[in-house]
């Protein structure tokens, strides 16, 4: 089954009618006619697409140009803020009275604030500094690195000149003599005065002054702070009456010869005392007491400070006093360095400084470290 037939469009039974009664030559100026009105449309109908392309265009870079605006005007104010509120830290006057309004003026526009921007990785700060024994400067950071900056440290610069002599200093008080004035320790000073330190002499020993047998057969021993003591009993009892003989004729009748003392001797340093008998026997009794404790360096005491190191090429300068309020007066001092017997360590100071200290100063160029004592000799207040 064919389909229905196309009718023709008016253009073409138009053409066709002018074909008919004006012939080819009008049709194909009619053609030509219409062909131009065509173009015509056409180039109207591209520069409208070609104009609204432009707006869309402009539109477009107007609002990149106020975006940038924006941003420029954001960062500008941000910067201005934080230079106003680093000046007012500072005591400052800030020059932009009003940064907002001074954005504005430059960009046109009111600055919008930004969201905020993520958190920053830590600072790195200076923990420490220092210079080593080579001379470079070396920076700890609080990160736990080091770094080492280089060497800061100059070379030697020539010696200065002797710098002016000082003042005299106050005139030191020294011992001039020690006298003893019956028990009593008495210190004369360089300045005139006197210090009686108090006593320093024990009381006396006491020793054996003699020895007897008493009526009753005992043995007494007399002291020399007058006491006395009985020893026991040292002479036998009587022996019982011999019966009358004649020696010569019977011999066997006399008794045996009698014991008695012949002599006595006493040892001071053993305490011993010996008898000795007249049949040459002997006999020893130990008679002098034990020895009693020490007596104290009466109303004296010997402090000690230190002992100080004292590295070579150092020197040390030790002022101590009396250090037990109970001894307060300084009555002398002086110092020991170990190891002794050391070249080239020099004391250039040892003696009272003011009125109740003492003053040593050490100086150390042996090539080792040696340790200094001081120490000081104090009475009682």
């Amino acid at each position: 089954m064919s389909s229905p037939p196309v009718p023709p469009s008016r253009f073409v039974r138009v053409t066709g009618l002018l074909v008919r009664k004006g012939g080819l030559l009008a049709a194909a100026a009619i053609v030509a006619v219409v062909a131009v009105i065509s173009v015509a449309a056409f180039n109207r109908a591209d520069r409208a697409l070609h104009a609204r392309d432009v707006a869309k265009d402009q539109k477009a870079q107007a609002q990149a140009t106020a975006t940038k605006q924006a941003k420029a005007g954001q960062a500008l104010a941000t910067d201005v803020n934080t230079l106003c509120a680093e000046l007012k830290r500072l005591h400052r006057p800030c020059p932009v009275q009003s940064p907002d309004k001074t954005i504005k003026q430059v960009t046109g526009q009111t600055p919008i604030p930004g969201p905020t921007g993520p958190s920053g990785t830590p600072g790195r700060g200076i923990v420490q500094t220092q210079i080593d024994s080579t001379g470079e400067l070396l920076i700890s950071y609080s990160d736990g690195s080091t770094v080492a900056v280089g060497n800061v440290r100059g070379v030697q610069g020539p010696s200065g000149s002797p710098g002016a002599e000082g003042h005299s200093g106050i005139p030191g008080r020294g011992i001039r003599s020690t006298t003893l004035s019956g028990t009593s320790l008495v210190i004369t000073y360089t300045d005139g005065t006197r210090l009686n330190v108090g006593t320093v002499v024990g009381p006396a020993g006491r020793g054996v002054a003699g020895s007897a047998i008493d009526g009753d057969g005992n043995l007494v021993v007399a002291y020399t702070d007058g006491t006395s003591q009985v020893l026991g009993h040292v002479v036998g009892s009587n022996g019982t009456d011999g019966k009358d003989c004649d020696p010569v004729a019977t011999p066997a009748c006399q008794g045996p010869a009698g014991r008695g003392i012949d002599s006595t001797t006493y040892d001071d340093d053993t305490g011993m005392l010996t008898i000795t008998y007249t049949d040459g026997t002997s006999k020893s009794f130990h008679v002098k007491g034990d020895t009693g404790p020490a007596g104290g360096f009466g109303g004296v005491k010997k402090s000690t400070f230190g002992p100080t190191a004292v590295p070579n090429n150092n020197a040390a300068n030790l002022i101590v006093g009396c250090s037990d309020p109970a001894f307060p007066t300084l009555i002398s001092g002086g110092y020991s360095v170990s190891p002794s017997a050391l070249v080239n360590v020099n004391t250039t100071i040892d003696g009272p400084t003011g009125d109740n200290t003492w003053q040593v100063t050490t100086v150390n160029t042996s090539g080792q470290t040696v340790n200094l004592t001081v120490y000081t000799i104090c009475a009682k207040g």
